[in-house]
């Protein structure tokens, strides 16, 4: 039984570990089918269907590093499911000349040390190629036989969607059975699917003032320095000099929109980029901060509005990536590698620009690291996941580390911040947990973090 089926033509087939594929076999809404489950004859040809992660699993980091593994799956893995049939079937030379298609790959490779990462990626897919597979993975067993995932398509060949919302978290039974929305960081659009009539929709993020260089092409120049510098993301489509592409401006990205959140008003509330990230194009009342004049910060802020259609676009001082409403409507934003940084809607009419300066702050991340009282260390690394906790009104980030040659641990850390007091506290992951990304909060006020350095899913109760 396949719940929920709208009606339509179909294709069933048996897939399962342990199984060859059964052929596929049309099938019509209503009908009942007889198909046939065929066992492996190997296990070359069991594993073909095998999670990506259990292939990943026969890689060999050189000299088993944390630091090394770390940095590999947040770097590799940021984009690619590292395991999947493409990425595992390369020679040693392939993967070199892979790593071209796009600076920021190629930039990451150079960073594990070239020739170790070739080493290792070489040395896994050889094994693989003579026939090494890694163990089956477990049947699912009672309840786990009744789970059903339905998916749709969105986007096209070449979307680049990441993070999608239906609610507002904070009151989750807002808009039931309504659409999903979601950005296409790579193509500057905001996504939408409608689950009951299964259509997708697609609609442009501007810029202001008709900003329109490529993320790839990106420079950043600070307040007076005078040299333009690259600060570009070259995804695919943006080759390093002699690499070789069929995707060359593939990703015509300026505002590369990131992640959406929904508030109350039917808007969906994204980090994105709205002009360049030169010192001299802040706010004029941003440039008084020396925090803020002498450092990157990039994105900004905006809101699509569902029942319009239309975009605002928010000018800020801090950089911005991921955000969150708390629970008294002011929105947290992680993105900045220096401060944290907030906006208050209410205190913002688009109408009034003079209203800009009134809706937002932002505080330094330093730290009393010697315990007298006084701010003394810059918890300087960049913010990535940002959750507020209702519990005790503190709010978290999420430092990755990782970064070649960067000052952060690479175990990373989650920092607290406590608005009250303007204080902020640090926590390292305890060994062999590293590098966490995304946070969340539960209704007991513990804080939860992906760490995608290693792997685990870490808590904190921070009480």
């Amino acid at each position: 039984m396949i719940p929920q089926l709208p009606k339509a033509e179909y294709e069933v087939w048996v897939r399962g570990y342990g199984l060859v594929d059964s052929p596929k076999t049309p099938a019509t809404f209503d009908a009942s089918m007889l198909l046939h489950a065929t066992r492996a004859e190997d296990p070359q040809q069991a594993a073909v269907v095998y999670p990506a992660s259990y292939w990943l699993s026969l890689l060999e980091p050189p000299q088993h590093s944390g630091d090394w593994v770390n940095q590999f799956k947040l770097g590799c893995q940021l984009c690619h499911q590292v395991g999947s049939m493409i990425t595992r079937t390369k020679n040693r030379a392939l993967y070199d000349l892979g790593f071209k298609k796009a600076t920021y790959m190629n930039a990451t490779a150079d960073g594990l040390d070239r020739k170790q990462l070739l080493d290792a990626l070489g040395d896994w897919s050889t094994r693989i190629a003579a026939g090494e597979t890694p163990e089956a993975p477990p049947r699912p067993q009672g309840i786990e036989r009744n789970v059903v995932i339905t998916q749709w398509g969105w986007g096209d060949t070449f979307t680049y969607a990441h993070d999608e919302i239906a609610t507002d978290k904070r009151h989750p039974s807002l808009y039931p059975n309504g659409p999903i929305y979601g950005v296409d960081l790579g193509n500057d659009r905001v996504l939408a699917l409608d689950p009951k009539t299964h259509t997708a929709s697609a609609t442009k993020t501007p810029t202001a003032g008709g900003y329109d260089t490529p993320w790839c092409n990106l420079t950043y120049e600070p307040l007076g320095a005078g040299t333009p510098l690259p600060a570009g993301f070259g995804s695919l489509g943006c080759p390093v000099e002699k690499g070789i592409t069929g995707f060359e401006g593939q990703y015509p990205n300026p505002a590369n929109p990131h992640n959406p959140m929904m508030d109350e008003h039917g808007r969906v509330w994204i980090t994105t980029q709205i002009r360049r990230e030169w010192g001299q194009d802040l706010p004029e009342f941003c440039k008084s901060s020396p925090v803020i004049a002498k450092n990157y910060h990039h994105r900004q802020l905006g809101w699509f509005d569902t029942k319009t259609q239309r975009y605002t676009l928010i000018d800020t001082c801090y950089g911005t990536h991921h955000l969150q409403f708390d629970s008294s409507g002011v929105l947290w934003t992680s993105g900045d590698s220096y401060v944290i940084g907030w906006f208050d809607p209410a205190k913002y009419d688009p109408a009034k620009p003079e209203t800009l300066k009134a809706a937002q702050g932002w505080s330094e991340l330093i730290v009393d690291a010697n315990g007298d009282g006084k701010k003394d260390t810059p918890l300087v690394g960049f913010n990535y996941g940002v959750i507020p906790n209702p519990k005790d009104h503190s709010v978290w980030t999420a430092q990755p580390g990782g970064d070649p040659g960067g000052a952060l641990d690479y175990r990373g850390r989650l920092v607290r911040y406590d608005p009250a007091h303007d204080s902020f506290e640090a926590y390292t992951p305890p060994k062999p947990g590293s590098g966490p990304r995304g946070v969340d909060v539960d209704s007991n006020g513990i804080i939860w973090a992906a760490l995608g350095g290693s792997g685990h899913l870490a808590k904190i109760d921070s009480s």
